[in-house]
């Protein structure tokens, strides 16, 4: 698999998240963890929200602050993920603490479990000892991950077929 590493968001990324953002968009896909990647043309502006969001005094209004890292094995990006550092009401029912996606070359081939794991150690150095992690009940791919990293199911939530699963993590 090669050696794994998070890295913070940064401008130097730039032309790796722009490809990462339209891949997705390109396979008419969600792009989870991406704190809102696929609504901006230019990734210089996402990068700089994305920094904004980090800290309580420079967050968006209405939201969480929160750290987005890219999973990185040597110079490629296989995935996003988003920590949150704190739950709003939103996050609390269907958000969750932590959200990911990877890249379409990467799947099924256990980069998931290491970007979560590396992203569990991240929440812990931003103390938060119980994290809430949610995904689609269709998702099979990502409650594996969720499960194979300690998840344990609380409940469920939703309706008309979009039923998210609310799995908490012991940190």
């Amino acid at each position: 698999m090669g050696r794994l590493r998070l890295e913070l968001v940064d401008y130097i990324y730039g032309k790796k998240l722009e490809d990462y953002r339209d891949g997705f968009l390109r396979n008419k896909e969600v792009l989870h963890g991406g704190g809102g990647i696929e609504n901006f043309k230019k990734i210089d502006d996402w990068i700089k929200y994305n920094i904004g969001n980090r800290n309580i005094e420079t967050v968006s209004e209405g939201f969480e602050p929160s750290s987005t890292y890219l999973l990185m094995k040597d110079d490629e990006m296989v995935g996003i993920i988003d920590i949150r550092h704190s739950l709003n009401d939103f996050l609390f029912r269907e958000g969750g603490h932590i959200g990911y996606s990877i890249g379409k070359d990467f799947r099924l081939r256990g980069y998931g479990k290491e970007m979560l794991k590396l992203g569990l150690e991240k929440a812990k150095e931003l103390g938060i000892d119980r994290v809430l992690v949610t995904c689609n009940q269709s998702n099979v791919g990502s409650k594996k991950v969720i499960i194979s990293c300690g998840g344990s199911l609380e409940n469920t939530v939703g309706e008309d077929g979009n039923i998210t699963e609310r799995y908490w993590i012991d940190n």
